[in-house]
């Protein structure tokens, strides 16, 4: 059909400072006329990354507003992206989530960083951004995002730890923000104890339990992508009566062979 509302909507032409900006959106949520976009985008006149939340209202002209981070120091060069956002409420009270990755301030990985913002774009008190280093300090990422009924927030995605390799990480932020009420941490094991695993997405169901579904990929003892789901309880627990393991895998193929290796979960609903 044809573009309603003043659509497209373009971001980075003029940018967030002065000069050329290329600007990449990965998720957007909507809340009545509101539409909400989470990504990036870079300035070519100073070489830096911005983790970007836009808001566009009705498809009016131009941008309601741009929430736009930036890590000093060598980080502000390496890529910042904004990869899922979430909306929860309605009208003036809504508030904003989002979850992603910025470079650390050394520029050496990336952190997991989550916002929360109202609709005016101001930054939620106890949610200026949260970040989360794992203890290799190498990439960490948030993939994405899920509310309950409560206001808690949780946030999925992939840390790396030492002497493991990337683990599948969760984590649930209280509706203040400030300090997670818990992080869990997923490491397959088997050989070496180092196989990687990510958690793409979560689904949260308000009032039960188990209340947290994550769906990724584990990596098996060959080196193999597996697609992964992983059930937990409101408070960070295992969840049990998942066949003996709190964790489901399909592999398609036989262990060690190369066409398995893209065996990746990246949507669960």
């Amino acid at each position: 059909g044809s573009l309603q509302g003043g659509y497209p909507k373009i971001y980075g032409s003029s940018g967030c400072t002065s000069g050329g900006t290329v600007a990449g959106g990965s998720a957007i949520a909507i809340t009545g006329s509101d539409v909400y976009v989470c990504g990036s985008a870079y300035d070519n006149s100073t070489s830096t990354w911005y983790y970007v939340v836009a808001k566009n209202n009705s498809g009016g002209a131009g941008w309601s507003w741009v929430f736009t981070y930036n890590n000093s120091g060598p980080g502000q060069n390496e890529e910042h992206r904004g990869v899922d956002i979430k909306i929860t409420g309605s009208g003036a009270t809504a508030k904003i989530y989002s979850t992603g990755f910025v470079n650390s301030a050394t520029g050496s990985d990336k952190d997991i960083y989550t916002v929360g913002l109202d609709v005016s774009g101001n930054t939620l008190s106890g949610w200026n951004g949260l970040t989360y280093n794992g203890s290799a300090s190498l990439d960490d990422i948030g993939y994405a995002l899920g509310i309950d009924a409560s206001g808690n927030v949780y946030v999925a995605g992939m840390a790396t730890i030492t002497g493991q390799a990337k683990n599948g990480f969760l984590a649930k932020y209280p509706s203040t923000g400030g300090t997670a009420t818990f992080t869990s941490l997923h490491d397959r094991g088997g050989a070496g104890n180092n196989k990687d695993a990510a958690w793409m997405d979560i689904e949260v169901i308000s009032g039960t339990d188990p209340a947290v579904f994550v769906g990724g990929y584990t990596s098996d003892d060959g080196g193999d992508m597996d697609y992964a789901v992983r059930a937990y309880t409101s408070s960070g627990g295992n969840a049990s009566g998942w066949s003996g393991s709190p964790t489901v895998v399909y592999h398609n193929g036989s262990s060690g062979t190369e066409p398995a290796a893209t065996d990746q979960g990246k949507a669960i609903k």
